[in-house]
């Protein structure tokens, strides 16, 4: 089953969970925001513009969540699309903040307390999630702009 075909389908105020081959798996706003209110994890957020957005949040589960481990279990990612932009939720394990950091700066990125907002046709949207414990995830040399 296509990434595309499975976002193209995705209803309003709902998030893709799981992807298989053949199916994917589906949550609405209400239970994701049950789910980051969770103290255990922090939750990062990137869009997913280009092949390296989806590229760095495989990178990021094979090298330190890897499928069928222990660590794995604490790794969530979810889907969405915002402002006709395809973004990513990352969930991890809050005591891993440092060990993703380092990731992240190999990777010509870094974790910012601030959360993504559209400044478009005069109104200003942020980010639907957020909070203490979400964080975006920057390129080094400067923001990803999108122009909606």
């Amino acid at each position: 089953m296509s990434s595309l075909n499975i976002l193209l389908g995705l209803r309003p105020n709902h998030l893709v969970v799981g992807l298989s081959e053949t199916e994917a798996c589906y949550e609405t706003y209400d239970a994701a925001r049950a789910f980051f209110a969770r103290p255990l994890h922090i939750h990062l957020v990137l869009p997913l513009l280009a092949k390296e957005g989806a590229e760095f949040t495989e990178g990021l589960e094979r090298e330190l969540y890897p499928y069928g481990t222990k660590q794995n279990n604490g790794f969530h990612s979810r889907a969405l699309i915002w402002e006709s932009i395809t973004w990513g939720i990352l969930s991890i394990p809050r005591q891993d903040e440092a060990t993703v950091r380092g990731y992240c700066k190999r990777h010509h990125r870094y974790l910012d307390q601030g959360i993504y907002t559209i400044h478009a046709q005069k109104r200003i949207e942020q980010f639907p999630f957020r909070g203490d414990n979400f964080r975006s995830v920057r390129m080094v040399h400067g923001l990803i702009a999108a122009c909606v």
